[in-house]
């Protein structure tokens, strides 16, 4: 009896090492579940604020694609029949004119595959009346490190720089999305992540107030859209910041206009 017990526990044990060695892995064991809402398009909103450039109208998830792979998707609606979208790829992350590839999700299973590879982002959006949910699980991507204002901790944050392979890591808040290299994030990693979000999402609240979007009615109710802001890393840029269409550029050289707490709140924004 004494040894059939014994037995067991190396079998459990064993099992739980090899469960393990896939999750570390980041391989087709790693599976995220994401349940996006219908939204208006960037552009509508950008009509309605009388803004220039839209806003990003996709969510961040802590997913990379490796060049060539396949991942699984698998599409469900909970309300209406639309479908999200899925993005490879990051806005002006390496060449100022970078923009991510889109495939269109039907309902069911998906596989997706990009040769250039990216982050992955989904985009759930209309030109009409925005009435739609989905649940979208994702399966065989690779997980980057994640910072969510109000649920990601300092001690979190380090643990997953310290453990997990990457390229690109992602921040995000109530109004922004940051995304950096790994150097970048290896540079700054002491500095008080929710002090910088939120900053950031301080600066552009001004930027509402100022613009009188108030609440007070729908004409004036804040953008729906978060505001990506990417690490440019292309060399010898001309410019210290700039903005385009989905997205604010940062080149390396001027990081510490977001990545640096202090910086920030005193003179960058």
């Amino acid at each position: 009896m004494l040894t059939m017990c014994k037995t067991k526990i190396v079998l459990v044990l064993l099992s739980l090492l090899f469960t393990a060695t896939l999750i570390a892995g980041g391989k087709e064991s790693h599976t995220l579940v994401h349940t996006i809402t219908e939204k208006p398009t960037a552009y509508q909103e950008a009509d309605r604020l009388g803004i220039w450039y839209p806003a990003s109208d996709f969510d961040a998830l802590g997913l990379y694609l490796p060049p060539g792979q396949s991942i699984e998707i698998d599409v469900g609606n909970t309300r209406g029949d639309s479908q999200p979208k899925i993005l490879v790829g990051t806005y002006s992350r390496y060449k100022y004119g970078d923009v991510p590839s889109m495939y269109d999700l039907m309902p069911g299973s998906n596989t997706v595959t990009d040769p250039q590879g990216g982050l992955l982002y989904l985009q759930f959006v209309t030109e009409g009346t925005p009435s739609a949910e989905a649940e979208v699980t994702i399966k065989g991507a690779s997980p980057v490190p994640l910072y969510v204002l109000g649920e990601s901790t300092h001690e979190e944050w380090l643990e997953k720089l310290d453990t997990t392979a990457y390229e690109n890591v992602q921040f995000v808040s109530d109004k922004t999305m940051v995304v950096v290299s790994k150097s970048t994030a290896l540079a700054y990693k002491d500095q008080d992540q929710d002090f910088m979000l939120r900053t950031l999402d301080k600066a552009f609240e001004i930027q509402d107030y100022i613009s009188g979007i108030d609440g007070s009615s729908d004409l004036h109710k804040p953008n729906v859209h978060k505001i990506l802001i990417t690490e440019l890393t292309e060399k010898d840029p001309d410019f210290s910041l700039a903005a385009e269409e989905h997205r604010i550029l940062v080149p390396t050289k001027s990081l510490n206009n977001i990545m640096d707490p202090d910086h920030m709140s005193s003179a960058a924004w």
